[in-house]
């Protein structure tokens, strides 16, 4: 992590992460490996998907009640450290990392993003419309999250084609398929989650909401 003596100024930037246990894994990486167990066995890993996903929200939530935007989700910044199990049956906890593009606010207080951000020049297919039209962050994460249920379920960000883009519907998104039971309500919440009015996008603590009835509602009637 250290920089070496030859390194100039500009390099000699790092960031240290001190955390309780060492992950495994990214997100991104877990979702490589288990393309072809999505294709055999759609349920049981779109089950596993909503657990990750409740783990996110959970995280989110508690960075909102301290004021704080994250600004960068995205599965390479969703690490997963594997839970103690001989039998490697339990789900990872998810850690939320890569802070440096985190925002802070008072409680009193909206703060403005600087449209002429460098970060916003980096990735467009990942900016909420509110980002690219008006510079505010409200409810950034919350559309970020939106694009991750998409990735998670092996399906392309859908601003790719069309990265800013400000006018569309949430209708006009490209379909989730209908692999299994949970499909359908994942697909309606990421609409929630991308609406491109934020006024209407729903917070993260009501995804986390959707997502437990989902996940025990499901489980009731398979039971």
């Amino acid at each position: 992590m250290l920089p070496s003596e030859e390194s100039g100024p500009a390099e000699q930037e790092c960031v240290v992460v001190i955390t309780r246990d060492v992950p495994h894994q990214s997100v991104a990486d877990f979702v490589r490996e288990w393309e072809s167990f999505h294709r055999a066995q759609p349920e049981v890993y779109e089950r596993r998907v909503c657990f990750l996903l409740l783990q996110l929200c959970a995280g989110l939530e508690h960075l909102k009640a301290h004021g704080v935007t994250h600004r960068d989700l995205c599965m390479e910044n969703l690490l997963l450290v594997q839970r103690p199990d001989p039998q490697q049956h339990s789900l990872p906890r998810l850690l939320i990392s890569s802070f440096a593009k985190a925002k802070r606010r008072d409680a009193d207080q909206l703060k403005r993003l600087n449209a002429d951000d460098q970060f916003l020049k980096r990735d467009h297919a990942r900016l909420a419309p509110e980002i690219v039209s008006a510079g505010q962050y409200r409810k950034f994460d919350e559309f970020q999250t939106g694009i991750l249920i998409y990735e998670l379920l092996h399906r392309r960000n859908p601003f790719e084609a069309t990265p800013g883009k400000c006018d569309y519907r949430c209708d006009e998104l490209p379909p989730i398929p209908a692999a299994s039971i949970y499909s359908p309500g994942l697909q309606r919440l990421a609409h929630l989650l991308l609406e491109p009015d934020p006024g209407r996008r729903i917070h993260i603590q009501d995804a986390r909401r959707i997502l437990q009835v989902v996940s025990i509602f499901i489980s009731y009637f398979q039971f």
